[in-house]
């Protein structure tokens, strides 16, 4: 597989082939991952159980997650484990915030969690920044463990989208050139001249 891989790398790509795989297929999943998780935003009626305008919080940190994801593959908070890490501490400390409600005032709570999300994805090195927007939601709309859920069921459905792009559609040697080192997160992560083939992700 590994070496199927590479061979097909060393041929001449069509430029036809380079936006189909790395622009229109990805901007194609990010249609399509957004058409689905507004479905089931709509399906569970987030607007009646929070408040009219949950849905469009949610839905517009997710819509920003997805374009960084499948667009910006190489930016820095579109490597995976920033991605996880980040809507793991939004979705957390926003639902410790919205526990506080109760004995805190909202302007208070809604600082403090916008105080702790932001320290700690810095400190975790989990910059990505729609994290944030979830984190408040949570606070705004009072959202309880349920919305969590959802939310980290709208995660796991970008991960896996990504997931597919980055091992069958992304021409990765494109999206690795013209990036200096140090650039966009990091160095290049890909090597040709063997056997062995990496991604953006490993």
């Amino acid at each position: 597989m590994e070496r199927r891989r590479t061979g097909r790398s060393r041929r001449k790509l069509h430029r036809w082939e380079i936006k189909l795989r790395n622009i229109a297929i990805p901007a194609l999943l990010t249609a399509v991952s957004m058409m689905v998780i507004l479905i089931a935003l709509d399906y569970f009626h987030f607007d009646l159980a929070y408040g009219v305008g949950t849905t469009a919080i949610i839905f517009a940190s997710f819509a920003s997650s997805a374009f960084i994801l499948f667009m910006t593959p190489r930016a820095r908070g579109a490597r995976i484990p920033r991605f996880v890490k980040s809507y793991i501490i939004g979705g957390v400390v926003g639902l410790a915030g919205s526990l506080m409600l109760a004995y805190v005032p909202l302007y208070i709570t809604a600082a403090a969690v916008i105080f702790v999300v932001s320290a700690l994805l810095y400190l975790t090195d989990s910059q990505h920044a729609p994290a944030v927007a979830i984190a408040f939601a949570f606070v705004i709309f009072h959202i309880d463990i349920f919305g969590l859920v959802i939310v980290i069921a709208g995660a796991l459905l970008l991960i896996a989208l990504r997931f597919v792009l980055e091992k069958f559609v992304f021409i990765i040697e494109e999206l690795e050139k013209g990036i200096p080192e140090g650039a966009a997160g990091g160095r290049p992560r890909v090597r040709v001249g063997g056997s062995k083939r990496k991604y953006i992700n490993d």
